[in-house]
């Protein structure tokens, strides 16, 4: 998964959040399905960019089956 593709997914369930009901903290959960070679790659942590989000307390990228889990905020 590149990072512009997880900044897209972020901003689309932000779109997606002015329908959620109200809530104290909103967290993201990515699951990266390793079954699907399309998105099984990996996101470089070394040259990370956190991203920022105005909706989402915690934003997490998991992996399945792998068990790698990664905040992204």
């Amino acid at each position: 998964m590149q990072m512009q593709k997880l900044r897209e997914i972020v901003r689309s369930k932000e779109d997606k959040s002015k329908a959620y009901k109200p809530c104290h903290a909103y967290w993201l959960v990515v699951v990266v399905d390793f079954m699907d070679s399309a998105q099984d790659q990996e996101i470089r942590i070394d040259h990370f960019e956190k991203i920022d989000s105005l909706v989402f307390e915690r934003i997490i990228v998991y992996k399945t089956n792998f068990g790698h889990v990664f905040e992204a905020k």
